[in-house]
């Protein structure tokens, strides 16, 4: 699989190559602050946000594995409402743009665990930065 992504990254000059950098801020009952400090070198950043289960934390990395990464070629839509975004794998698209800025998410679940990827990605060819080493890796934030 790894050899699968080099080989697509080779042939697409779109592709970014320098991942978006998204940390934590603040969590309320039902909504949390994340920061996006660096889209990174595509000219977008998509947010995909997963629900994990019970326990009052935060992921901005693994545990929870992408079943399914953006499709080049494809255009989601983000809302940060969550679980009205574009469906992608096991999660949501939660945060489309360009701006590096505070993004509040709502709609959570109260004592429930979420985690977070941010993706850098070319909005004309939607084409995006997936590969599984370059998403940043943080620790669970309570």
């Amino acid at each position: 699989m790894r050899q699968a992504y080099l080989d697509t990254v080779d042939k697409n000059p779109n592709r970014p190559t320098v991942q978006a950098t998204l940390s934590y801020v603040t969590r309320t009952a039902t909504n949390l602050v994340l920061n996006l400090s660096s889209i990174g070198n595509g000219d977008n950043c998509l947010i995909i946000g997963f629900y994990k289960g019970y326990g009052d934390n935060i992921l901005l990395t693994p545990p929870i594995p992408l079943s399914t990464f953006p499709i080049d070629g494809t255009n989601y839509t983000a809302n940060t409402i969550f679980g009205s975004g574009s469906s992608i794998g096991n999660g949501f698209a939660v945060y489309k743009g360009n701006t590096n800025n505070n993004i509040t998410i709502s709609g959570l679940s109260r004592g429930s665990t979420y985690t977070f990827y941010a993706l850098s990605f070319d909005s004309v060819t939607n084409t995006y930065l997936t590969d599984p080493s370059a998403i940043q890796n943080r620790n669970t934030q309570r």
